[in-house]
């Protein structure tokens, strides 16, 4: 069936070209249609040499637009007529193809198959065609003209058949495409296992290996902490032997009297003025055990008199209510001893009548601070004591029952000298005076023991054995009630 454009417009649609466009681009696009198109190219399309028959008439409709605009002699008009009184006209055709097939074999098959078609009038649209003239110079025989088809369809085999070869080819390069990514796959679907289960063995193995270190890190640790244990413990004796040794020595200048060391052990060195000289739990590292475990720095300066060491240490976090293992202060063992200097720096920094200073001059001892003024023997510690008021009526009277007795003028007075016997006078004169009474007749000792069986232990200071000679012919002057009574205290003194 033929078809006929109308309008230029319509052929440049046809061969895909914008309006107006050149020539040289027609033909161009013309030539790559028509290799596209053509029937031998598409043995299987029913529909192609329609197609072909579009594509001439619509580059016959622009040559002749072209030529049309052009007017230009040289140019020869193709035309191509299909209808069914047409005529085709075979310069034409020469002359349009020659343009489009000049340079290949594939032009060359191609210009072969059509004048077959049209020679032998098989062609789907040859029927229709007509030649207006007859160009002698391409005149060929029979001969010529069946060898050359021969050829042709020889050629046609010859690419058929490798084409078939080419297919076979293609077919055998896909299998073996398909077989290798096949293989590929398998390929890495088993790296994927050995990869995961390599990966896994990894990751057990960095388990275990974090395992380790964990465990490394904690014996490293518990060898570290009790390696710092024992060497804080190391520290810790060698620290608490240094600070007993100092302490230690900082007690014996104290007992010396040496003053200034016993100043620096405390200002320099830290040593704790408060408490005894052994410290808790470095009974180890004392070089010696005292007589006297909680005789403190200040007891000691006060049995010594030193009235300015015992002032420094009570600038110094001393403490003057702590008592020793007898249950007497600091204050009492100094009246013991009748150091005033001493005594009046109690009075002075702690007034007696204030109740929060109590304990300072009771202590914890039984005795009354008037007996312990006696036995130091000073006139002045005793009347200390009594101006102060802490004196009893009953302490007075007990004290002169003891100072009239033939045993207290025998201890005050000792080996009977002048000066023992104006001091006994001066004492009995001071008790008298403060007791309202006069001179007495002296009483035996046995009345003194049964008014105050502690003060036996005024005359027996050192507790006796029941063995002791000296003391059971002293015992053999009390009447029978004082001798059970001193037994009795001598009793309870070595059970407590």
């Amino acid at each position: 069936m033929a078809h006929r454009y109308s309008t230029v417009l319509e052929a440049y649609s046809v061969l895909g070209l914008e309006q107006g466009s050149s020539l040289d681009i027609v033909k161009n696009a013309y030539k790559q249609l028509a290799l596209k198109t053509h029937p031998d190219k598409n043995p299987d399309n029913e529909d192609a040499t329609a197609q072909f028959q579009r594509l001439s008439e619509a580059y016959n409709v622009l040559i002749k637009h072209h030529d049309q605009s052009s007017s230009s002699p040289h140019r020869h008009a193709y035309t191509h007529s299909y209808s069914s009184y047409g005529h085709y006209n075979d310069d034409q055709y020469d002359d349009e193809y020659r343009d489009v097939y000049d340079d290949d074999d594939e032009d060359l098959a191609f210009y072969m198959f059509l004048y077959e078609q049209l020679m032998r009038g098989k062609g789907r649209w040859s029927a229709n065609m007509r030649y207006q003239r007859y160009n002698p110079r391409n005149s060929e025989t029979t001969e010529q003209l069946q060898a050359r088809m021969r050829r042709v369809r020889e050629e046609q085999e010859a690419m058929k058949e490798r084409r078939a070869n080419e297919d076979v080819l293609r077919k055998a390069e896909l299998e073996k495409e398909r077989k290798e990514r096949e293989a590929m796959k398998e390929r890495r679907a088993r790296e994927d296992v050995l990869r995961k289960a390599k990966l896994e063995k990894e990751r057990e193995q960095e388990k275990k290996a974090a395992e380790e270190r964990q465990r490394l890190k904690t014996t490293h640790r518990k060898a570290q902490a009790a390696a710092f244990q024992k060497s804080a413990a190391k520290k810790a004796r060698a620290e608490q032997e240094r600070l007993q040794t100092l302490r230690s020595e900082v007690f014996s200048a104290a007992r010396r009297g040496d003053g200034d060391k016993v100043r620096k052990g405390i200002y320099e060195d830290n040593v704790d003025a408060t408490g005894g000289e052994i410290i808790a739990g470095s009974e180890a590292y004392a070089r010696r055990i005292p007589e006297d475990r909680q005789e403190t720095l200040m007891h000691i300066a006060a049995k010594n008199g030193d009235a300015k060491l015992v002032q420094w240490l009570d600038c110094h976090n001393a403490d003057p209510e702590e008592c020793d293992e007898s249950g007497m202060t600091a204050f009492q063992v100094a009246l013991q001893r009748g150091d005033t200097s001493v005594l009046k720096h109690f009075y002075t920094t702690y007034r007696p009548e204030d109740p929060d200073y109590k304990h300072i001059y009771s202590g914890s001892a039984t005795r009354s601070l008037l007996s312990l003024a006696l036995e130091s023997h000073k006139p002045e510690a005793i009347r200390m004591i009594l101006d102060k008021g802490f004196a009893s009526e009953e302490d007075i009277n007990e004290e002169r029952a003891y100072v009239i007795s033939t045993e207290g003028k025998e201890a005050l007075c000792g080996t009977g000298t002048r000066n023992g016997d104006d001091k006994y006078d001066e004492i009995l004169d001071i008790l008298m005076s403060y007791g309202g009474f006069s001179a007495p007749a002296p009483s035996p000792i046995s009345q003194r023991v049964l008014h105050s069986p502690n003060r036996i232990f005024k005359q027996f200071r050192q507790p006796p054995s029941k063995d002791s000679a000296a003391h059971a012919e002293r015992l053999t002057q009390l009447s029978p009630e004082s001798q059970n009574s001193f037994h009795i205290l001598l009793a309870n003194n070595i059970s407590g």
